[in-house]
């Protein structure tokens, strides 16, 4: 539906959230959460929404916090797994965008790649040191 909302297609509640840049979906998100503490965005920052994306994409500072804090490690070949078995008993990342708490829960951002083996759908990117912290949003967060 090109312009308007087909409601069969989706449960929940809609939020209506400001573009904070017309250039491509963008918005501000507040901060990101993770155990009910601010682990990333912390005076808040930016994220471009977007469906061609599959993974979170952030700044590979927070990346690693938030890897940290979740107990995700890197291995030897740099992907970053954890045990499928864990995936159950890992938090929520929550963004908080516009005062609303979007929580990605733990079967949305760990995969797994075959029998056993589950890696992070958290990608850490490089922006220069002059750019604000930016967040691409793909269907990791989009499809919660």
């Amino acid at each position: 539906t090109f312009g308007g909302i087909d409601y069969s297609c989706f449960s929940g509640k809609l939020h209506w959230i400001p573009l904070s840049s017309e250039t491509y979906w963008q918005i501000s998100i507040d901060r990101i959460i993770v155990k009910g503490q601010v682990i990333a965005c912390p005076r808040g920052c930016q994220a471009v929404i977007d469906t061609g994306t599959s993974l979170l994409t952030g700044p590979l500072g927070s990346i690693i916090a938030i890897h940290d804090h979740i107990g995700v490690s890197e291995d030897s070949s740099g992907q970053f797994v954890v045990n499928c078995r864990a995936r159950n008993h890992l938090p929520d990342i929550v963004f908080v965008i516009n005062g609303i708490k979007f929580p990605v829960p733990a079967k949305a951002y760990i995969q797994q790649v075959r029998q056993g083996h589950c890696r992070s759908g958290l990608e850490g990117s490089f922006f220069p040191a002059q750019s604000e912290e930016l967040w691409i949003l793909g269907e990791i967060f989009l499809c919660q």
